[in-house]
């Protein structure tokens, strides 16, 4: 991503709403190959292919080269994020907000999405999240365009010494001597008179403003590539995956609950050190 603020949004469709080809292929350009991704049901640590070869039984590292098996932390996420599409064929996801801590290079994304799960027609899951996304920039190369960039916009030259057709070896063309050794021919092949010798001597120049504007080197560029993504749900959210509605409902209960015990225990504390201040007050007097 260059812009990673603005291209977000179209990233994240693209991995929870896209086919399975365009969401295999949104991971690959993003993600780099030893990303990590946390999940409150799942986890993906981060490892590469060669780390994980290094720590496995040599037997099974060699298979998984003949095999052409590419096990890496990327493609543990890919085959998370295609599960989860199989679960769910049709999810709908919003982005609601988007912020990006430049400095820390981390993006905070608000989101709500519905999953409805195929097996389960009569029930949808409508829950909010916030989803943490840890960039690593990149800087592009400095580089000019290659000759062949230019040789499609800048004609061909060719050493006037090129005999033309219907000349023998040991004789130059009317043109050529007119033109005079050193001057370029324009596509390989010269013409009898003036004008086009002053047509071509004019496209010097054109062709040389060409090169030399292919040949400037461009600026490095920034790119962001995601090294980890880590889902946060509160827990009613959570729940609803699991409880058709009702869980979140309970857990909305047990929140409030717990915030009256926490209002009724601190009024018993201040009472408490309220009464023993005042009498400690009237033992001194």
């Amino acid at each position: 991503m260059e812009n990673p603020a603005k291209e977000i949004k179209g990233v994240i469709l693209s991995l929870c709403t896209s086919s399975q080809a365009e969401q295999e292929a949104a991971i690959s350009k993003y993600f780099l190959p030893n990303a990590s991704f946390v999940h409150p049901l799942c986890r993906v640590p981060s490892f590469s292919k060669s780390a994980l070869q290094q720590h496995l039984p040599r037997p099974l590292g060699h298979a998984t080269d003949v095999a052409g098996i590419r096990l890496d932390s990327r493609r543990l996420i890919c085959s998370i994020f295609r599960w989860y599409k199989i679960l769910s064929p049709h999810i709908v996801l919003g982005v609601d907000s988007v912020a990006w801590d430049k400095t820390r290079n981390i993006l905070y994304v608000g989101l709500h999405q519905r999953f409805a799960v195929w097996f389960i027609p009569l029930y949808a899951a409508n829950v909010r999240l916030v989803t943490e996304i840890k960039l690593v920039p990149v800087i592009d190369g400095e580089g000019v365009n290659s000759y062949a960039a230019v040789a499609a916009v800048a004609p061909n030259h060719a050493d006037t010494s090129t005999n033309t057709p219907g000349t023998s070896s040991g004789h130059t063309s009317n043109t050529s001597r007119g033109r005079g050794r050193g001057q370029p021919l324009v596509n390989g092949a010269s013409s009898g008179n003036d004008d086009n010798s002053n047509s071509r001597n004019s496209a010097v120049p054109a062709a040389s403003a060409a090169l030399a504007t292919a040949a400037t080197p461009h600026p490095p560029q920034t790119r962001y590539y995601i090294a980890r993504q880590e889902d946060h749900y509160q827990i009613n959210e959570l729940v609803k995956f699991f409880t058709f509605g009702f869980g979140s409902t309970l857990w909305t209960l047990v929140q409030l609950l717990v915030t009256g015990f926490c209002f009724a225990a601190v009024l018993v504390v201040d009472t408490s050190f309220g009464l023993i201040r005042g009498g400690s007050k009237r033992v001194t007097k």
